[in-house]
């Protein structure tokens, strides 16, 4: 998952509200979100090459989601990221005790952004700075570190706030969302990042919706917990940004 951003105790309505979108080469094997057979309480999808996830929920209330940090690709063998996703939702460890134990590890992995959660704790970690508690607000995750000033972030932080403070319903609030994780205007040349790829590869992974033949947008996402419920929506795409199944699963939340 390339894009992700939370809001945090920034709706009356809702104690949080997700929205990401996961950016991947078309040809890797993946199953749509969907409640895990291996593991009845687990809502993810599912990929297929590895077997981890890249964002999930738990009918107890636990969410994970990581990103992948923009750098030189080791050679050496290393640990899936989408593990510390699924780790975290199998286990009943609490979010820091969790990330604490993940930080041990953290030269196993290749460059990660991770957020897991569960009731009012809620953690950012990476393994290339350092653990943070989200606070009240809206925090956005690409693939450099937390709330970095990328155009795509920017950008899609500013939407989000506009929607979360308009008095939409529901089912306006997912449409809305959902708009935000489609947009594909580029940025202009002078405000991209340097992250050590061609300038062309820049412009390609600039918009918050990527499109693509090979590579690009292959979900968007929205979650809502709110009041004992979660609801998880996933957009699912193609090459070019086809459209594709739509995946909607709604549950209350078991008491632990």
């Amino acid at each position: 998952m390339c894009l992700l951003s939370v809001g945090l105790h920034v709706h009356p309505d809702y104690d949080l509200i997700l929205v990401s979108n996961r950016d991947e080469f078309f040809e890797r094997k993946t199953k749509r979100a969907h409640i895990w057979q291996e593991n009845p309480d687990v809502v993810a999808g599912k990929d297929l090459e590895l077997g981890g996830t890249w964002l999930g929920v738990t009918k107890t209330g636990r969410l994970a989601g990581v990103t992948n940090v923009r750098e030189p690709f080791k050679q050496e063998r290393m640990k899936s990221r989408g593990v510390l996703v699924t780790d975290f939702l199998f286990t009943h460890d609490e979010p820091e005790r969790y990330v604490k134990k993940v930080l041990k590890e953290k030269d196993q992995y290749q460059g990660f952004n991770l957020i897991t959660g569960s009731g009012d704790q809620w953690i950012y970690t990476s393994n290339r700075s350092l653990m943070e508690n989200l606070d009240k607000g809206i925090h956005v995750i690409s693939n450099a570190g937390l709330n970095t000033e990328w155009p795509k972030t920017r950008k899609l932080k500013q939407k989000f706030e506009y929607v979360l403070n308009e008095p939409f319903t529901e089912e306006q609030l997912i449409n809305k969302c959902m708009d935000i994780l489609q947009d594909d205007e580029l940025a202009r040349d002078d405000q991209l990042p340097n992250t050590g790829v061609t300038l062309e590869l820049e412009r390609m992974l600039s918009p918050i919706f990527i499109k693509g033949t090979e590579y690009g947008t292959r979900a968007s996402t929205v979650i809502l917990f709110k009041r004992g419920t979660i609801r998880f929506i996933e957009q699912a795409y193609g090459p070019n940004g086809k459209i594709r199944d739509k995946v909607d699963i709604s549950f209350e939340v078991l008491k632990k």
